[in-house]
């Protein structure tokens, strides 16, 4: 249904009356949702919100499990508004103030606590984690774990959110880590991973010597009047539902963070106001890591770090069990794009940046310029070694990639040897020489260095 939602994009009028000259008029919709205090530029024109609103309405049909869409620029509140169902059984609606697990959409609220403690002397970014956290014994420091360069693997049962007063902090990590090897040596490369921010949580907890949900609340959510967000707050959470031959069923409960999106608005709201920390840190926080051999991993302190038609971006989409989520802002035109669903594990960014592209006043366009013919498909179609195994292959017509045994990706044409993922996370560009095969395959995503894989010798490997 977001793929229809995209088509519809592309097809809307282009919407050029976004109003970047402050000096030309503009009527204010009447409605319009207002955080108080917070100065404001031009509205949009109602005809760019109409076009947001049918393009969400679009991808969240009436009678089907939801979102909740917050859409705000120089701080005032375009679009909120909740689409389709809580729950799917009951035919109960959405709404606005409905409070969903936000997954690593969260990383942003660790990210910046850590950066108060830093500011104060507490800690130092560049201090080894093992020397703050007694059971933990991987070589990785502070800034390691802040921008997912800590090469340590993921730990079964090491929660987001740390039950609070835990005394068995030692033992939890021992037992966490045990038997686990590191993905690669401490800042040599980039994955993401969620157990560098559980850590973190618990490197809070030493150095601030109180509860990571007490001290987000005292420190962040409290002061930015954030009443529905973090590890425990006491209102329902949205559930989550999954398609399973053609029925909707109960998803998984996502144990982690909570918010709205009324506070998460108020959390980016604050970030370009500096409440939350002094520019020099923040400026920090939004600068990708540069990996030894020059790769930029696009990823600063808990936000990716992109482009959208040339502005600079801040995002976060989480997909997994429970949680459904995706926060897009740019910063040059304070554009925000929040978007949390009821729908589990559906990758949200691509629609995130949809709606941004019309708040821009620019249609959605899909990819898709020149269609390689079969002799040139052929030259691509191969078993690619990089960080994983990229195995690309042809049918009808259509060329497909698939790394180990992830979801295969249809590739939409830019030019003969350049690619967009149908699923709107990478580009894939082949280096080609005239009449031979694609000797190399560059894999770039949204989040993360690229990815580039050496061809293998011989057909393309078999896939799972």
């Amino acid at each position: 249904m977001i793929r229809a939602c995209l088509a519809l994009c592309a097809a809307l009028l282009l919407v050029s009356d976004v109003g970047h000259a402050a000096t030309r008029h503009h009527r204010r919709r009447a409605g319009a949702h207002q955080p108080d205090g917070v100065p404001v530029g031009p509205p949009l024109y109602a005809r760019t919100v109409r076009a947001m609103d049918e393009a969400l309405a679009a991808a969240f049909p009436a009678r089907e499990p939801g979102a909740v869409a917050l859409v705000s620029r120089f701080g005032r509140v375009e679009l909120r508004k909740a689409y389709g169902l809580a729950d799917p059984r009951r035919t109960a609606p959405l709404t606005p103030t409905a409070v969903f697990g936000i997954g690593s959409l969260s990383e942003s609220f660790t990210a910046a606590a850590v950066l108060q403690l830093a500011a104060e002397g507490q800690l130092a970014l560049a201090e080894p984690v093992p020397s703050i956290l007694p059971g933990f014994a991987w070589p990785v420091s502070v800034e390691q774990l802040l921008t997912h360069t800590s090469g340590i693997p993921e730990a079964e049962g090491l929660a987001a959110c740390p039950p609070s007063g835990s005394p068995r902090v030692a033992e939890d990590l021992r037992d966490a880590f045990r038997g686990t090897h590191p993905r690669f040596d401490p800042g040599t490369d980039w994955a993401e991973c969620g157990a560098d921010y559980a850590l973190l949580a618990r490197v809070i907890e030493r150095r601030s010597g109180e509860p990571f949900a007490d001290h987000l609340r005292r420190r962040l959510f409290g002061p930015l009047t954030m009443t529905q967000s973090g590890c425990d707050v006491p209102a329902m959470r949205a559930g989550s539902f999954r398609r399973e031959a053609g029925v909707w069923t109960t998803g998984a409960t996502d144990q982690g963070p909570v918010s709205c999106v009324d506070d998460l608005q108020r959390w980016c709201e604050a970030l370009d106001q500096e409440q939350i920390c002094d520019h020099e840190l923040l400026e920090r926080a939004f600068t990708p890591t540069i990996l030894p051999d020059g790769r930029a991993t696009q990823y600063g302190y808990g936000f990716a770090l992109g482009w959208l038609l040339g502005h600079a971006t801040l995002e976060r989409s989480a997909a997994g069990p429970g949680v459904s989520a995706a926060l897009l802002r740019l910063r040059d035109e304070r554009l925000t794009v929040i978007l949390l669903s009821t729908r589990e594990g559906e990758d949200l960014g691509r629609l995130a940046r949809s709606i941004a592209t019309i708040a821009l006043g620019v249609p959605y366009r899909e990819p898709g310029v020149v269609a390689p013919d079969a002799a040139q498909l052929a030259r691509l179609v191969g078993t690619y070694q990089a960080g994983g195994t990229w195995v690309v292959t042809a049918e009808g017509g259509r060329l497909f990639a698939q790394r180990g045994s992830e979801p295969r990706i249809e590739l939409l044409p830019r030019s003969a040897n350049e690619f967009a993922g149908a699923d709107g996370n990478a580009w894939f560009e082949f280096a080609l020489a005239p009449s031979e095969p694609a000797s190399t395959l560059t894999v770039r995503g949204r989040i993360g260095p690229p990815e580039i894989g050496r061809r293998a010798a011989g057909p393309p490997a078999a896939q799972p």
